[in-house]
């Protein structure tokens, strides 16, 4: 103390007037300048708690988050028991990358100070960015007890619900918060999105044109505006408005993974796969990458390409824990594979929907003929069917005890398991309809008068791409005017078509239709099935019925591109669309073909 000079007290009176000096420094943004005193006093008392959380601030401030986390952490040694040491402390480290120690810190901090709204604030901020949303969530509403007016907190209690899936809940959050602050820039994209999720894309547009206006300069909510046009089909303007993101932020991934989304699309190929090479350069492990590669590479029949890549879908082997002792089967080029299969066993697990599963059990057969015992986990409604059709040793259904099993495979990654070995498509499993619900059914619709023709023209309504492959029962209407018997294959009706049920000339069985037993003998008893791209495609075709099938411009992947025949089932012909949403051409053509078949049918009768 005797370098600072003077009676004894003088030197801790100065360091006191510089840690005041300094503190002013530090409120007026001069940073620099309040570092040098923060350092000026420690250098004088190296354990002055408030200089050493004070200049932990400034150094977080200024992003030298090394430097401010070793100064923090003194300070908190120093001051244990103060709340605000270990704030700052938790704030570091959450600025640093650091969630998970950053929550340790503010615990300490709510423990200290449960009353503190910010403590609160900041724990709910660090939980949202690990993904806890239920957790961030009370953080929030905990605020909002302390603070009822916080906007912030409140639009994250709108993020956390977005999160969650409850968009209509978010909504409402972010209304609240644009009620007090309408120029609040989260939740005026946020509020989009909870529209957009909640099938409103063409409200959520006035909102993100609204966040436009305040400022041009938005990647975000030029995001958001393409995603709501790609919901509404106006693919070229979403393609403007994801490349308007992309001139802002170049390697922004949400707009990147949408753009590719978008030009595949629009079947502009080479362009998507620009987009998710950038991608991939900037996340190389972003499985939805990877997914949208494999389906790009597949729906152009780039099958060596595709396959491999097909594991990083959801479902697939990439990443995917075995089934408790069960090991992931291996790629059967394998040089251990055949000599190692003989009487072992391997669970199959069905994935996505009812017509994958049906489309590809034909390689459950390849299992077999190495000498697995097979366990099929499938779809409760295609247990039945599926068994008497022998296409495993065993099929249970999902949810149901499984069987003990030495491998675990996700269905459908037995292509890849099998590509190298068998590239060419198998012949579809053959599937067999049961005679008893083939008669029944046969007594209850009588003796048909005139060919009879089975329609579905809608499919599950919850499939991320039922917009463009569903239609209106409406738009068949041309098909019924022909001399023929038309028979319902859906299972139940939506409300938009029960206007059309009661006009036109087609039976339909309400509610009668309880599993794929009741369709697969419903499609025995019909000379030709149209449909859309839905499970009852696949089971015709496996059933071996002529099945014709409307498809949209940027068909599923499955189903390959300009041709009207496929490798999978060789009584199916395909219908497509020219340009995307044009269903009228696709209809006339199918009500020029449906009268010449019908022709040709009388005229061999």
């Amino acid at each position: 103390m005797e370098r600072l000079g003077g009676r004894p007290g003088r030197g801790r009176d100065s360091g006191s007037q510089m840690l005041s000096q300094a503190v002013q420094l530090h409120g007026a943004g001069r940073l620099a300048e309040a570092e040098a005193l923060y350092r000026a006093v420690l250098a004088a008392e190296r354990n002055n708690g408030d200089a050493l959380h004070r200049l932990g601030i400034c150094l977080t401030q200024t992003g030298r988050f090394a430097e401010a986390l070793k100064v923090l952490m003194q300070a908190a040694k120093v001051q244990p028991a103060l709340g605000l040491v270990h704030l700052s402390l938790a704030e570091a480290q959450r600025s640093a990358g650091m969630g998970e120690r950053a929550l340790t810190a503010y615990g300490r901090a709510v423990r200290l100070m449960p009353q503190n709204a910010l403590v609160h604030m900041g724990q709910g901020v660090a939980l949202e960015a690990l993904g806890r949303c239920e957790e961030a969530l009370r953080s929030y509403q905990h605020v909002l007890a302390l603070e009822p007016e916080h906007l912030d907190a409140l639009a994250g209690c709108g993020n956390c619900l977005l999160l969650l899936g409850r968009a209509r809940e978010a909504r409402a959050a972010f209304e609240a918060v644009l009620a007090r602050a309408p120029r609040h820039a989260g939740a005026l994209n946020n509020l989009a999105v909870a529209l957009i999720q909640d099938a409103q894309a063409e409200a959520a547009l006035a909102h993100i044109d609204q966040r436009l206006l305040q400022e041009p300069g938005d990647a975000h909510a030029h995001a958001n505006r393409g995603h709501a046009l790609y919901l509404l089909d106006r693919l070229e303007e979403a393609h403007a408005s994801y490349q308007r993101a992309l001139e802002i932020l170049p390697d922004y991934p949400h707009a990147l993974l949408s753009h590719a989304a978008t030009l595949m699309a629009l079947r502009r190929y080479a362009e998507a796969e620009a987009a998710l090479e950038h991608l991939l350069a900037v996340n190389p492990l972003l499985a939805d990458a990877h997914y949208y590669r494999a389906m790009m590479h597949l729906v152009q029949g780039e099958y060596a390409k595709g396959w491999p890549v097909y594991d990083w879908r959801p479902e697939g082997r990439r990443g995917r824990p075995a089934n408790g002792k069960s090991r992931l089967l291996p790629d059967a080029d394998q040089s251990s594979w055949t000599s190692a299969m003989p009487g072992r066993s391997v669970l199959v697990g069905s994935e996505q929907g009812h017509g994958d599963t049906i489309q590809f059990v034909r390689y459950l057969a390849y299992l077999r003929a190495a000498g697995l015992q097979v366990t099929l986990e499938a779809q409760g409604p295609l247990v039945t069917l599926l068994a008497r059709s022998d296409v495993a040793d065993r099929v249970v259904a999902k949810g149901a005890a499984r069987p003990a099993h030495d491998y675990y495979c996700p269905l459908l990654s037995l292509p890849q398991v099998f590509f190298a070995r068998h590239p060419q498509i198998p012949v579809a499993a053959p599937l067999r309809a049961d005679p008893l619900r083939v008669e029944r059914w046969a007594q209850r619709l009588g003796h048909a008068e005139a060919p009879r023709i089975g329609l579905a023209w809608s499919g599950n309504a919850q499939n991320t791409n039922d917009r463009r492959r569903s239609i209106g029962l409406d738009r068949l209407a041309p098909l019924m005017a022909l001399p023929a018997q038309f028979l319902s294959l859906q299972p139940e009706a939506r409300a938009l078509d029960r206007p059309a049920l009661d006009r036109l000339p087609l039976r339909h069985e309400e509610g009668a239709i309880v599993d794929f037993d009741d369709t697969a003998a419903l499609i025995e008893l019909c000379d030709l099935v149209i449909c859309v791209d839905t499970a009852v495609a696949h089971l015709a075709g496996s059933l071996g019925k002529p099945v014709w099938v409307l498809l949209p411009f940027a068909p599923d992947w499955r189903w390959l591109l300009a041709r009207s025949d496929t490798p999978w089932y060789p009584s199916m012909r395909l219908f497509r669309q020219p340009q995307p949403g044009q269903w009228d051409p696709v209809i006339e053509a199918l009500a020029a073909a449906l009268a010449r078949h019908l022709a040709a049918d009388g005229a061999g009768s």
